[in-house]
């Protein structure tokens, strides 16, 4: 499979097709779960974050391609059968993060939201940018409550942020964690950490 061994993988809305992140190239193997087969590859780079799956069972990467020579990674919305629904073309290079370390989110609403190192963007559901906020992001994944809030850590504090960009809350807490945050039916969160337990 040439898989990447720590990300995360994803099903599809049926269940019949599992998503591996790969380790480059590809980005991403769509397998066959009940012909035990693999049905197609996409990408070129390492794919660290996990890849999401909307209701459609459109999947949602931030990648190259191999016939992307200008060094310049795109987040695209890849098609069950794997063709390219839409991409969103970054105009410069994302240095390390090119190959996508948080995890993406999407919301009720269909809009979907994605962190490189120093920025938060927001995505409409045909791919139209948004809004792009800019914020240092500390390597942990987006997550989204029932209200269509973004939660995220940066270097030093926990950001709730509204569908519109807009800060809901801030609080003043280093998780310094790598694991992706939770969120339960009672609106807690909670943040793994390294040195102060959870909040």
């Amino acid at each position: 499979f040439n898989g990447y061994s720590y990300s995360v993988l994803t099903f599809s809305p049926d269940g019949r097709t599992l998503y591996i992140p790969g380790s480059g190239p590809p980005s991403l193997i769509a397998f066959d779960v009940m012909n035990q087969t693999i049905k197609w590859k996409f990408g070129a780079s390492a794919l660290r974050a996990a890849p999401i799956v909307d209701s459609q069972g459109n999947v949602y990467i931030l990648s190259y391609t191999n016939a992307d020579s200008t060094s310049r990674p795109a987040f695209y919305s890849i098609k069950p059968d794997g063709t390219i629904r839409w991409k969103y073309q970054f105009v410069n290079k994302l240095k390390r993060y090119a190959e996508g370390y948080f995890d993406p989110t999407i919301d009720w609403n269909g809009n979907l939201y994605l962190a490189t190192e120093d920025s938060v963007f927001s995505f409409d559901y045909q791919g139209n940018l948004r809004w792009k906020k800019g914020y240092k992001i500390s390597s942990t994944s987006l997550i989204c409550d029932k209200f269509n809030n973004i939660y995220f850590s940066v270097w030093g504090s926990i950001i709730a942020l509204s569908d519109k960009g807009e800060v809901v809350w801030k609080i003043d807490y280093d998780p310094t964690q790598q694991a992706a945050p939770a969120i339960n039916d009672k609106k807690q969160l909670f943040f793994p950490s390294f040195t102060k337990g959870m909040l």
